[in-house]
């Protein structure tokens, strides 16, 4: 049953969600030939490179969050509307609800992760790109020359993977949440998602803090080896990557309870 679940969910998400995406992809090319290599062929500021470029990036930050906002909308309608009697009558318990919508709202963000990383590729590799900066592609590369290649990917996964699933389970949550109450429930969810994100955003700054204090001794030493660089480097991830798990955990938790015990569609 959760495998027609969330190709259900799938197929409606996707109509509204492939009309955001397809600007996007044919900004790609544009900001590759008329932008990047425009810019670089010219040497000089040209009006439509720039703008081609600045309406690229805007577009890749608003992608990710239309994304969300769109399945944040379709989750309260299928759950919690009108169209929520026809789904709650359906003969599976409330963790097959939520798993398919995590696994639909996953597939889509990992195709927003695809598309993003794509796009980068698709400007950085245009001919010229490095003279452009001045060499500085090779610099990044030699501050992470320390780093293992499968590590490094390994580290990226895990923090993503993690983030992404926290992301969606606290949507889930913050919707929950706000059909306990009796009024205003869409305003205290989104009062509750900012208020969550901003403490989250906070505790993560206090992290960065302290483990920046606990390992800035280590660092001011001559000789500093690739074991520590990425004890320093990937511990911090790791905290990182198990907080979201913990968290997104408890937010499943807490959005099941409100399914099986609180649903309230009067």
């Amino acid at each position: 049953m959760l495998s027609k679940l969330v190709k259900y969910d799938l197929r409606s998400l996707s109509p509204v969600l492939l009309i955001i995406h397809i600007p996007f992809l044919l900004l790609i090319p544009a900001a590759r030939f008329l932008g990047a290599e425009r810019l670089l062929a010219l040497q000089r500021p040209d009006a439509l490179a720039i703008m081609v470029l600045i309406l690229y990036f805007v577009y890749a930050s608003f992608i990710s969050l239309a994304t969300e906002i769109y399945i944040a909308v379709f989750v309260y309608r299928n759950w919690f509307s009108r169209e929520g009697y026809l789904t709650m009558t359906l003969p599976v318990t409330p963790a097959v609800q939520i798993g398919s919508k995590m696994l639909a709202a996953f597939l889509w963000y990992l195709a927003d992760c695809i598309l993003l990383v794509f796009s980068l590729w698709t400007l950085a590799s245009a001919p010229g790109m490095d003279a452009f900066f001045g060499g500085q592609q090779a610099l990044v590369l030699d501050c992470f020359a320390f780093w293992n290649p499968h590590t490094l990917g390994f580290y990226l996964m895990l923090t993503s993977v993690t983030g992404v699933f926290s992301g969606i389970a606290l949507v889930l949550a913050v919707l929950c949440a706000g059909h306990c109450f009796s009024s205003h429930r869409v305003l205290t969810s989104v009062v509750l998602y900012f208020c969550i994100t901003l403490v989250i955003q906070l505790l993560a700054g206090v992290a960065a803090f302290i483990f920046s204090f606990r390992y800035a001794p280590l660092l001011d030493e001559e000789a500093i080896s690739s074991r520590l660089l990425v004890q320093v480097f990937g511990t911090p991830l790791l905290v990182l990557a198990a907080a979201g798990t913990v968290g997104g955990i408890l937010c499943l938790v807490f959005s099941h309870y409100v399914l099986s015990r609180r649903l309230n569609l009067d």
